[in-house]
């Protein structure tokens, strides 16, 4: 094994041409896989504010259908959620947030574009904010509707500077809301749990209120589950309640459907209309291979191309009763050391790509790029797989040179 190692080493400095476009190739393609592995865990990883999200089933959106195929889709009413969603058994919690609203907030002579949510109590309790100064809202907040807000420790270091913001009053929009606390600054790629403002949910505001459909607003329902294995059962319950909401007749309804889903069931669900977690898996490794498959490709050429130079060598080490299994094993275990070389070089530029972009902001505003440690063990994985589909088949083949054509190519 040693020598195999060493003979590899050998192998690139033989040839820098040939060495340097097999490790900008493997490099390259570990660091797009690296780039787009980290903006999916980024969006929908289990960490951060939204380390259990496994434990949530959320409904984005409510589907009304009418006579015709006319159709209407928003999130849900306060409504409806109080008279049904709300009384459901299984979920352990049950929530609802607004979806962000971009509004303006003011103090003194400072104006700021925010991105406000609105939540219900349980909504806090189910993401893991830290409180970085202040006190969280308390039951009588929500009880009596008090014009309270939760702001971000990047908004109150904007608006504020110095200054201890507890008590003062903000204005956002057309409200007066008082400070009550400051927690950290989330991630805006986490969809459910960020926001710049949080207040206490009001249903009688003009937010939730829609004039023609009383079922339709701009809530989502969020369903928290102590034990996972709980999901599916709450999905079943779920669409057993929307199933139960009688139609208005009036407004020619035929149909209400919604769906409860995981958080990493939504990307699938709005491109695919599928309702699986493994189906993202599914597409995420067909992605995945798809982009090895063209580099690979090359690199099979490039290996082919690398060993008939060596010809000669392999006709020698056949003479000298090397067998076919032996010199498979030694070109995989040179291609495998060559790929991880390239996959270490490929890691720090993705790295570097990674901070790179977070540092010039190159996403929208406090979109930032997480690297997870276990992208690095998924991206080793990848290499070896890597590594296995562009040398093997050059590694049979070499392997299966007749020994007086080897020196033959070889004098040539």
């Amino acid at each position: 094994m040693r020598t195999y190692i060493k003979l590899a080493i050998i192998s690139l400095k033989k040839n820098p041409f040939f060495s340097f476009v097999t490790l900008f190739g493997i490099s390259l393609t570990i660091t797009a896989l690296m780039v787009i592995g980290s903006i999916i865990d980024s969006s929908y990883g289990t960490h951060g504010l939204e380390k259990r999200m496994d434990h949530l089933l959320i409904s984005k959106m409510m589907v009304v259908e009418r006579e015709n195929k006319y159709y209407s889709s928003s999130g849900y009413s306060f409504n409806v959620y109080d008279q049904y969603f709300s009384k459901m058994k299984t979920p352990d919690m049950m929530a609802v947030c607004s979806g962000l609203m971009n509004t303006n907030l003011y103090y003194k002579h400072v104006s700021e574009m925010i991105e406000r949510r609105d939540v219900s109590q349980s909504y806090m309790e189910m993401f893991d904010f830290e409180y970085v100064n202040g006190k969280p809202f308390s039951e009588d907040d929500f009880k009596q509707r008090s014009k309270v807000a939760l702001i971000t420790d990047k908004l109150a270091a904007d608006v504020f500077g110095a200054e201890d913001c507890i008590g003062k009053k903000i204005k956002v929009n057309s409200e007066l809301l008082t400070v009550r606390g400051v927690i950290k600054q989330g991630n805006r790629l986490r969809n459910y749990s960020y926001a710049d403002v949080y207040a206490p949910i009001d249903e009688s505001s003009a937010w939730y209120l829609n004039q023609y459909n009383k079922k339709l607003g701009n809530l989502r329902i969020l369903m928290y589950f102590n034990d996972t294995g709980m999901v599916e059962s709450g999905r079943k319950e779920f669409d057993k309640v929307m199933a139960s909401i009688p139609l208005d007749k009036e407004k020619k309804e035929v149909k209400l459907s919604g769906e409860a889903l995981r958080h990493i069931e939504m990307p699938v669900y709005d491109l695919f209309d599928l309702t699986s977690a493994t189906a993202l898996y599914g597409i995420v490794i067909l992605i995945v291979l798809l982009c090895m498959f063209l580099p690979a490709l090359n690199l099979v050429n490039i290996n082919i191309t690398r060993m008939l130079e060596r010809s000669g060598e392999i006709g020698i080490r056949k003479a000298f009763g090397a067998s076919a299994g032996e010199l498979i094993r030694q070109f995989l275990v040179e291609n495998t050391v060559i790929t991880i070389i390239g996959g270490l070089i490929g890691f720090v530029i993705a790295t570097i790509t990674i901070h790179g972009i977070n540092y010039f902001g190159m996403f929208n505003a406090n979109e930032t790029l997480e690297v997870n440690p276990i992208l690095f063990v998924y991206g080793f994985t990848v290499m070896l797989i890597f590594s296995v589909m562009s040398g093997t088949y050059p590694a049979i083949r070499m392997s299966r040179f007749e020994i007086v054509k080897s020196l033959k190519s070889e004098n040539q």
